[in-house]
């Protein structure tokens, strides 16, 4: 079976499930509004939220479902564009999104970033997806109020790493090796499915991050989990004079 043949059957059919799952949400929203004589405001703006999460899913699919395919059918490489960046203020704004969120459920995220880092090689939109994605992965694993997340970045002779350790769920025997396969989701995640997100997240963090030369390290603990990743820098200690 070809390359191009395992990545359709293996991913096609949870696909295509997510895919009608968002779209009969949204079309039973519609027929409700349209054939309602009278709707409340509050109603009106629940209908109208489903419909847009419903919307957001479904990009939110087919955008990680056609980067995966690019990088099945070696095209990914064409977006490349490798250039000296720096990991902080995609990692700075990513934090300050998920602040917010996190407060509310009684979550600390706790970081000690550097004022400068080395810069790395990376497409800066990809290196704000790998960072916004990873974060949100383990995030998810956040099980108690009260639990926190910490978000340190380490410098080394040739790469850049960050690492966001969470205090929660382990992962367990069972989801380690499967971790990065596609549309897979941990059974013990606290979160609802809808929170838990379709299973491409790592996926597509460990496409982007190992298209620059880097890599994605999950570690499990006794009470919580570490989601790292590395990338190149752009100047090597080793090449300096």
């Amino acid at each position: 079976m070809s390359r191009a043949s395992s990545f359709e059957r293996a991913t096609l059919d949870p696909f295509y499930h997510e895919l009608r799952t968002s779209l009969t949400l949204i079309q039973t929203c519609t027929d409700l509004l349209m054939h309602a004589d009278q709707i409340g405001q509050a109603d009106l703006r629940n209908f109208l939220q489903i419909i847009r999460r419903g919307g957001t899913r479904i990009d939110r699919l087919v955008r990680d479902y056609i980067l995966l395919a690019k990088g099945e059918y070696g095209v990914l490489s064409e977006e490349k564009i490798a250039q000296p960046t720096s990991v902080l203020p995609p990692l700075n704004l990513a934090l300050l999104e998920v602040r917010a969120e996190s407060h509310d459920r009684g979550v600390e995220v706790v970081s000690d970033l550097p004022e400068t880092m080395p810069l790395v090689l990376a497409n800066p939109d990809h290196l704000r997806l790998i960072i916004e994605r990873l974060l949100s992965v383990a995030l998810r694993f956040v099980r108690n109020a009260g639990d926190a997340v910490v978000v340190q970045t380490r410098t080394m002779p040739d790469s850049v790493a960050v690492v966001f350790t969470v205090e929660g769920a382990p992962l367990t025997d069972e989801d380690l090796p499967r971790i990065f396969d596609r549309f897979f989701v941990p059974q013990n995640l606290p979160l609802s499915r809808e929170q838990h997100g379709l299973g491409l997240d790592l996926p597509v963090v460990k496409s982007l991050v190992e298209l620059y030369g880097g890599k994605v390290a999950i570690e499990r603990l006794a009470k919580g989990n570490v989601f790292a990743f590395t990338i190149p820098r752009a100047e090597p200690e080793t090449s300096r004079s």
